[in-house]
């Protein structure tokens, strides 16, 4: 077992005077205001570079809106779980660096004018003194400003044009590499309304999400995420801003933008600037800061500068204190630990089952012991990520250790004394279950819309309750407590259920059939044409009779291939390419694959204006028309585009006419679009 060290640790105070006048700052710098719902305390960013002095960016917030006017009494920092002090609180921000980055892939097409305007309005936030980047990313990342000119920056955003795949990692991975060389505040904030994808669903990158973040946490970089649309990568959106000290939005429609773009300018300019002087050596170890007001706290770990510093302290032995550590009188060696006030030891290790080996957890609180069943315990400390065992420095008393991992939850009461050492394991009574599903027998594994796992009913009389959930994944990992569960599966339209038995300190590897049917859809512009990439695929369902709704099932954008798993049935399929659509029903059976083509009889026109010394100019406004049947009535407005040097349309075969507007002259030319074809036309 990878047991703790069983010694006793012996804590010291530098002395006595020392030691009272730490306990009276700190009654003094108890929280002055009382927590309110809404409340949050986020640290974004630890600046060492002056290291031994730590700067500590935090935003406070009470319903989303930035705290002002707290000082240094209003807060409380442990570095390490021991206080710091004294604290200050600088007046005036410094500069901020910032990164700009937007996602111009060809799914961000419709919203790209509200994308443009809200970026740029952001730029105006900004301070005279404050730096920045913009940048853009599809297939590649661009740098389109690097010297924070707003005026040109903003002019680089508004002539973006929104086309090819998504390269979000290496997005997230160069925006933050920006940053590397500048000091002080620090912030990258990214939209994008998608996955890393090539195109055929895997991922585009070069760099991973896992690389991006651990060289965000290297170089103290919080990046603020927003996620656009119904077709967002909300899982890794999440992780990167929360494992950085940034924060995620989640944009439904592009016109939530704006408002998104102004809120983060707020919470970044409403930051605190919290700085101390470390006791800790320059050895390059991490270490973890906690700041607190009035009651709620944000936690950052960082890792100090490694320089070599080796500080003596000459230690003078105080009086024993009643349930508290006995001191000695020696000399102590700062390196990787700090000298602490009189007090007791305590740590904590998890494990599956009884006696096994402990395992990394995802967070381990530390509360009073409760007097009675009426009262509810209060937090002393808490320790979170992937760590096997966690150690904290704690008055002696009677604690409550509640620590968690996955799913699975349990708690053990201990005594902590000062001359034993205070070893705790909390057996979490859980296994692992580790889940797939397939759409029918011989099928390789799919993406799940949706795992949840059931406790099983003891009798009639209880109630099942859910236990655990996965979303939008292929393989569901779990850590959950012990027991019988029934296992939900959902992906599109099919369900399947299966029950299964967690036992403690197990892993279990679980495939479910859906015992569906696989629709693969593809289409061309023309019959025999190659295979094109579809805007929108859509599948529903008939309504039953005249007076019911058709049901969405399921939607695939910007693909060459849509893969759909659904239930036997007859489905309606709608494809999109451009402006143009077909719809046609199919029918599909348990087990059965159908590969399903359309064909779309479109072409493409790509729309150039040229000025009479034959230079390519901008088109203000371009508007493809189609005269109505028969030549009654109005022309018919298809298709639109503005602001862009080219403009590209997708249209059904067939004669149309276009209105182009650059600068003060207005133009109308005929043509004609035959399906599979691509047409450059030129407006001279």
């Amino acid at each position: 077992m990878n047991k703790l060290v069983r010694s006793l640790l012996i804590f010291a105070s530098i002395n006595s005077t020392a030691y009272a006048q730490t306990e009276s700052q700190a009654v003094q710098q108890a929280p002055r205001v009382d927590a309110t719902t809404g409340s949050e305390v986020r640290i974004n960013q630890v600046d060492t570079s002056a290291f031994p002095k730590v700067t500590v960016f935090a935003t406070v917030l009470k319903e989303g809106v930035p705290v002002e006017g707290l000082v240094a009494a209003d807060f409380r920092v442990r570095e390490d779980e021991v206080d710091q002090e004294p604290l200050t609180v600088q007046a005036q921000l410094s500069a901020l660096n910032a990164v700009v980055t937007i996602d111009t892939s060809g799914s961000i097409k419709k919203a790209l004018p509200q994308v443009q305007a809200a970026a740029a309005n952001f730029l105006d936030s900004l301070n005279a003194g404050d730096k920045f980047d913009v940048i853009s990313f599809s297939r590649e990342v661009k740098t389109l400003s690097a010297d924070g000119n707003k005026e040109q920056a903003k002019q680089a955003i508004n002539q973006t044009v929104a086309r090819g795949d998504t390269a979000l990692f290496d997005a997230i991975y160069q925006s933050i590499a920006a940053l590397k060389d500048r000091s002080g505040r620090k912030s990258v904030i990214l939209l994008t309304d998608g996955v890393d994808d090539d195109g055929t669903g895997k991922q585009l990158s070069k760099h991973s999400l896992d690389e991006a973040l651990t060289l965000a946490k290297t170089i103290n970089v919080p990046v603020f995420t927003i996620g656009l649309g119904p077709e967002k990568d909300v899982k890794n959106l999440e992780k990167i801003a929360n494992g950085t000290g940034g924060k995620y939005f989640d944009a439904i429609s592009p016109e939530q933008l704006a408002g998104i773009y102004k809120q983060i300018g707020k919470e970044i300019t409403g930051q605190y600037n919290i700085y101390y002087t470390s006791n800790l050596p320059a050895d390059g170890s991490m270490h973890r800061v906690n700041l607190a007001y009035s009651g709620i706290q944000g936690i950052k770990e960082y890792e100090s500068p490694k320089t070599a510093s080796v500080v003596t302290k000459e230690v003078t032995a105080v009086a024993p204190v009643q349930n508290e550590a006995v001191v000695v009188t020696t000399p102590v060696v700062e390196k990787t630990s700090k000298v602490i006030s009189t007090k007791a030891g305590l740590h904590v290790a998890v494990t599956l089952s009884e006696g096994s080996e402990s395992v990394p957890f995802n967070k381990v609180v530390v509360a009073n012991k409760p007097a009675s069943a009426f009262d509810q315990p209060t937090k002393v400390a808490d320790c979170f990520s992937e760590k096997s065992h966690c150690s904290f420095v704690v008055p002696t008393g009677s604690y409550r250790v509640t620590a968690t991992k996955g799913d699975a939850e349990a708690s053990v009461d201990v005594d902590v004394k000062a001359d034993i050492a205070n070893n705790v394991w909390v057996n979490l009574n859980a296994g692992m279950v580790s889940l797939v599903a397939i759409p029918a027998d011989g099928a390789t594994r799919t993406k799940m819309n949706k795992v949840s796992f059931n406790s099983k009913s003891a009798t009639a009389f209880d109630q099942s309750k859910v236990k655990a959930n996965c979303y939008n994944t292929e393989i569901c990992d779990v850590f959950i407590p012990v027991g019988n569960y029934k296992v939900e599966v959902t992906k599109g339209e099919a369900t399947v259920t299966q029950d299964i038995t967690v036992e403690a300190a197990q892993k279990q590897e679980v495939q479910m059939n859906l015992k569906a049917g696989v629709l693969n859809v593809m289409a061309s512009m023309n019959q025999g044409g190659t295979p094109i990439k579809m805007t929108k695929v859509d599948v529903t369902k008939p309504a039953e009779n005249a007076f019911g709704k058709e049901i969405n099932i399921s939607s695939c954008y910007n693909n060459d291939k849509c893969s759909f798993v659904v239930n036997a049935g007859k489905y309606n399929v709608s494809v999109k390419f451009g402006e143009s659509e077909v719809t046609e029903q199919v029918e599909i059976g348990v087990g059965q694959q159908v590969d399903k083509a359309f064909v779309l009889d479109v072409g493409v026109v790509k729309l150039g204006v040229f000025d009479a010394a034959g230079a390519k100019v901008k088109i203000k406004k371009a508007l493809i028309m189609r005269a109505s049947k028969n030549n009654i009535g109005n022309p018919e407005n298809v298709a639109s585009c503005y602001s862009n040097n080219v403009c590209e349309f997708k249209l059904a075969a067939g004669k149309y006419s276009v209105q182009a507007e650059y600068g003060e002259t207005q133009k109308t030319t005929e043509f004609e679009v035959i399906a599979g074809q691509v047409l450059n036309l030129e407006i001279r």
